[in-house]
């Protein structure tokens, strides 16, 4: 049988009361954290305060972009002109990765067609390079010329 770790709780939050004891997961549910990041975040401390939950830049970063509605310009099937998408539910739509979707539209409150075109990747046309060599000769001394020694 696990033993539960109590930590004590100092602060304001509704769900809880200061001063009392919680477990690990108590506090994860209070707060909307998983339990392994309540864990990281207070392992060793006997008490905790409001401070040791708040979101990292990153987490701030990541609600965000689920917050931050775009609206859309333009006429392509699948999306309403003057409509407003988050950069998730434009991933979603497109399959077009969030950070790429982010790259593309900035800082711009609109986005258009031209946004969320698909990637380039493996549909660029290679371009056919005429034979350098005047005969057949000279494109074989070419290939010894490259092999290492």
């Amino acid at each position: 049988m696990k033993k539960a770790i109590l930590v004590e709780y100092k602060g304001k939050n509704k769900k809880l009361t200061s001063g009392n004891m919680y477990t690990w997961k108590e506090l994860a549910d209070a707060f909307g954290f998983s339990k392994s990041t309540v864990v990281t975040r207070l392992k060793g401390k006997g008490s905790c305060r409001d401070k040791d939950f708040e979101l990292t830049d990153m987490q701030k970063h990541r609600q965000l972009l689920k917050i931050k509605k775009i609206k859309f310009v333009g006429e392509k099937k699948g999306f309403e002109t003057g409509k407003d998408y988050t950069l998730v539910e434009l991933s979603k739509m497109t399959g077009l990765k969030v950070n790429a979707l982010q790259k593309r539209i900035g800082r711009n409150d609109t986005f258009s067609t031209h946004h969320v075109r698909p990637t380039s990747r493996g549909q660029a046309v290679k371009k056919e390079l005429g034979n350098q060599f005047e005969s057949r000769i000279e494109s074989i001394s070419a290939q010894w010329l490259r092999r290492k020694l």
